[in-house]
């Protein structure tokens, strides 16, 4: 009988151990959150207004690019709008789970959402940013051998099945660890931190490198011939990603480093946030196929093919 007593009272101080670890990275996660959130109820509101409004247009540009590349075959056949597809549908998931994670860093106290759980959804958005960040290389690469290397170029485009099972199989181990470490945060706390800020690191320096590359031999090649590249619309859209979020990468320094104003990071953050958006605006204005179908599409007549389909009319459009 003592012997059980003697482990419900162990019990009862597990129990009270475990609740009061609880409090703790309760607290710890209030003060994280509250590092990166003013405490201004009414700066609050402009801010989720803002970032639901950039939200729903990016949604709705992914929605497009989304839709005129699986309606029309001519646009899936390029490789290099297979890659911006998977780029988009990443981005869009994305989306829709960003706003879930801001509104639980803000009232997660009240809804009684446990802290693993909010943690794990993090970690699906640190895995998402990773997948956006490999498609971007891979649309580097695509327009690089493009214009240097079309041995190369070839070589992608016929295996490009694997690498896609490639950057997804790293991205879902990627997820595995960020999710074992919400577990044993000890050993392995901001371990998707550190990996997220190094591969944005990366490509920062993979981006420099590949443009300095660019602009060197296009000079030796294309001004020996008088001649001037073609603007490749992948090589806008991986640039203009580059561009938008190296000031997130950059307010985020600041931020933790020199604790700089919250209003710097959002400003930062609506910038690259609308990044679908411009991705939108580039594949119309550059992009003479994407230009040609999207306007037919959301005019609704994808099923009165203009003179332009001829050639192909049988074989243009996706069949159920």
């Amino acid at each position: 009988m003592d012997h059980g007593h003697g482990m419900d009272h162990g019990h009862g101080n597990m129990d009270e151990l475990n609740l009061s670890n609880m409090e703790l990275d309760n607290e710890t996660l209030t003060d994280t959150i509250a590092e990166y959130i003013p405490e201004d109820s009414s700066t609050i509101q402009v801010y989720l207004t803002v970032l639901f409004i950039t939200s729903i247009l990016s949604l709705i540009s992914n929605g497009i690019i989304s839709l005129v590349i699986l309606n029309f075959k001519r646009l899936r056949v390029k490789t290099s709008n297979k890659i911006i597809l998977h780029w988009t549908i990443v981005t869009a998931v994305y989306l829709i789970i960003e706003p879930s994670t801001i509104r639980l860093g803000l009232d997660w106290v009240e809804t009684g959402v446990p802290q693993t759980t909010f943690r794990i959804i993090e970690e699906v958005e640190n895995a998402l940013i990773l997948l956006t960040i490999f498609f971007v290389i891979l649309l580097t690469k695509y327009w690089y051998y493009d214009y240097y290397n079309k041995e190369r170029l070839e070589k992608l485009e016929k295996n490009f099945n694997y690498i896609l099972c490639y950057i997804y199989g790293v991205t879902g181990f990627f997820l595995v660890v960020f999710i074992e470490s919400c577990f044993s945060r000890r050993t392995a706390e901001g371990l998707s931190n550190v990996i997220t800020v190094f591969m944005f690191m990366f490509f920062i320096i993979f981006m420099l490198i590949i443009n300095i590359i660019h602009q060197l031999k296009k000079r030796i090649i294309y001004t020996s011939n008088n001649t001037q590249p073609k603007t490749s619309s992948s090589f806008i859209l991986a640039n203009v990603f580059f561009v938008s979020y190296v000031p997130i990468l950059i307010g985020a320094i600041m931020v933790s480093i020199y604790e700089t104003s919250d209003v710097v990071l959002f400003i930062f953050g609506l910038i690259s946030s609308c990044n679908s958006i411009y991705n939108l605006f580039i594949l119309y204005n550059y992009d003479g196929d994407f230009n040609l179908f999207s306007k037919h599409i959301l005019k609704c007549k994808a099923d009165n093919y203009p003179e332009e389909f001829q050639p192909e009319l049988d074989d243009v459009r996706v069949r159920y």
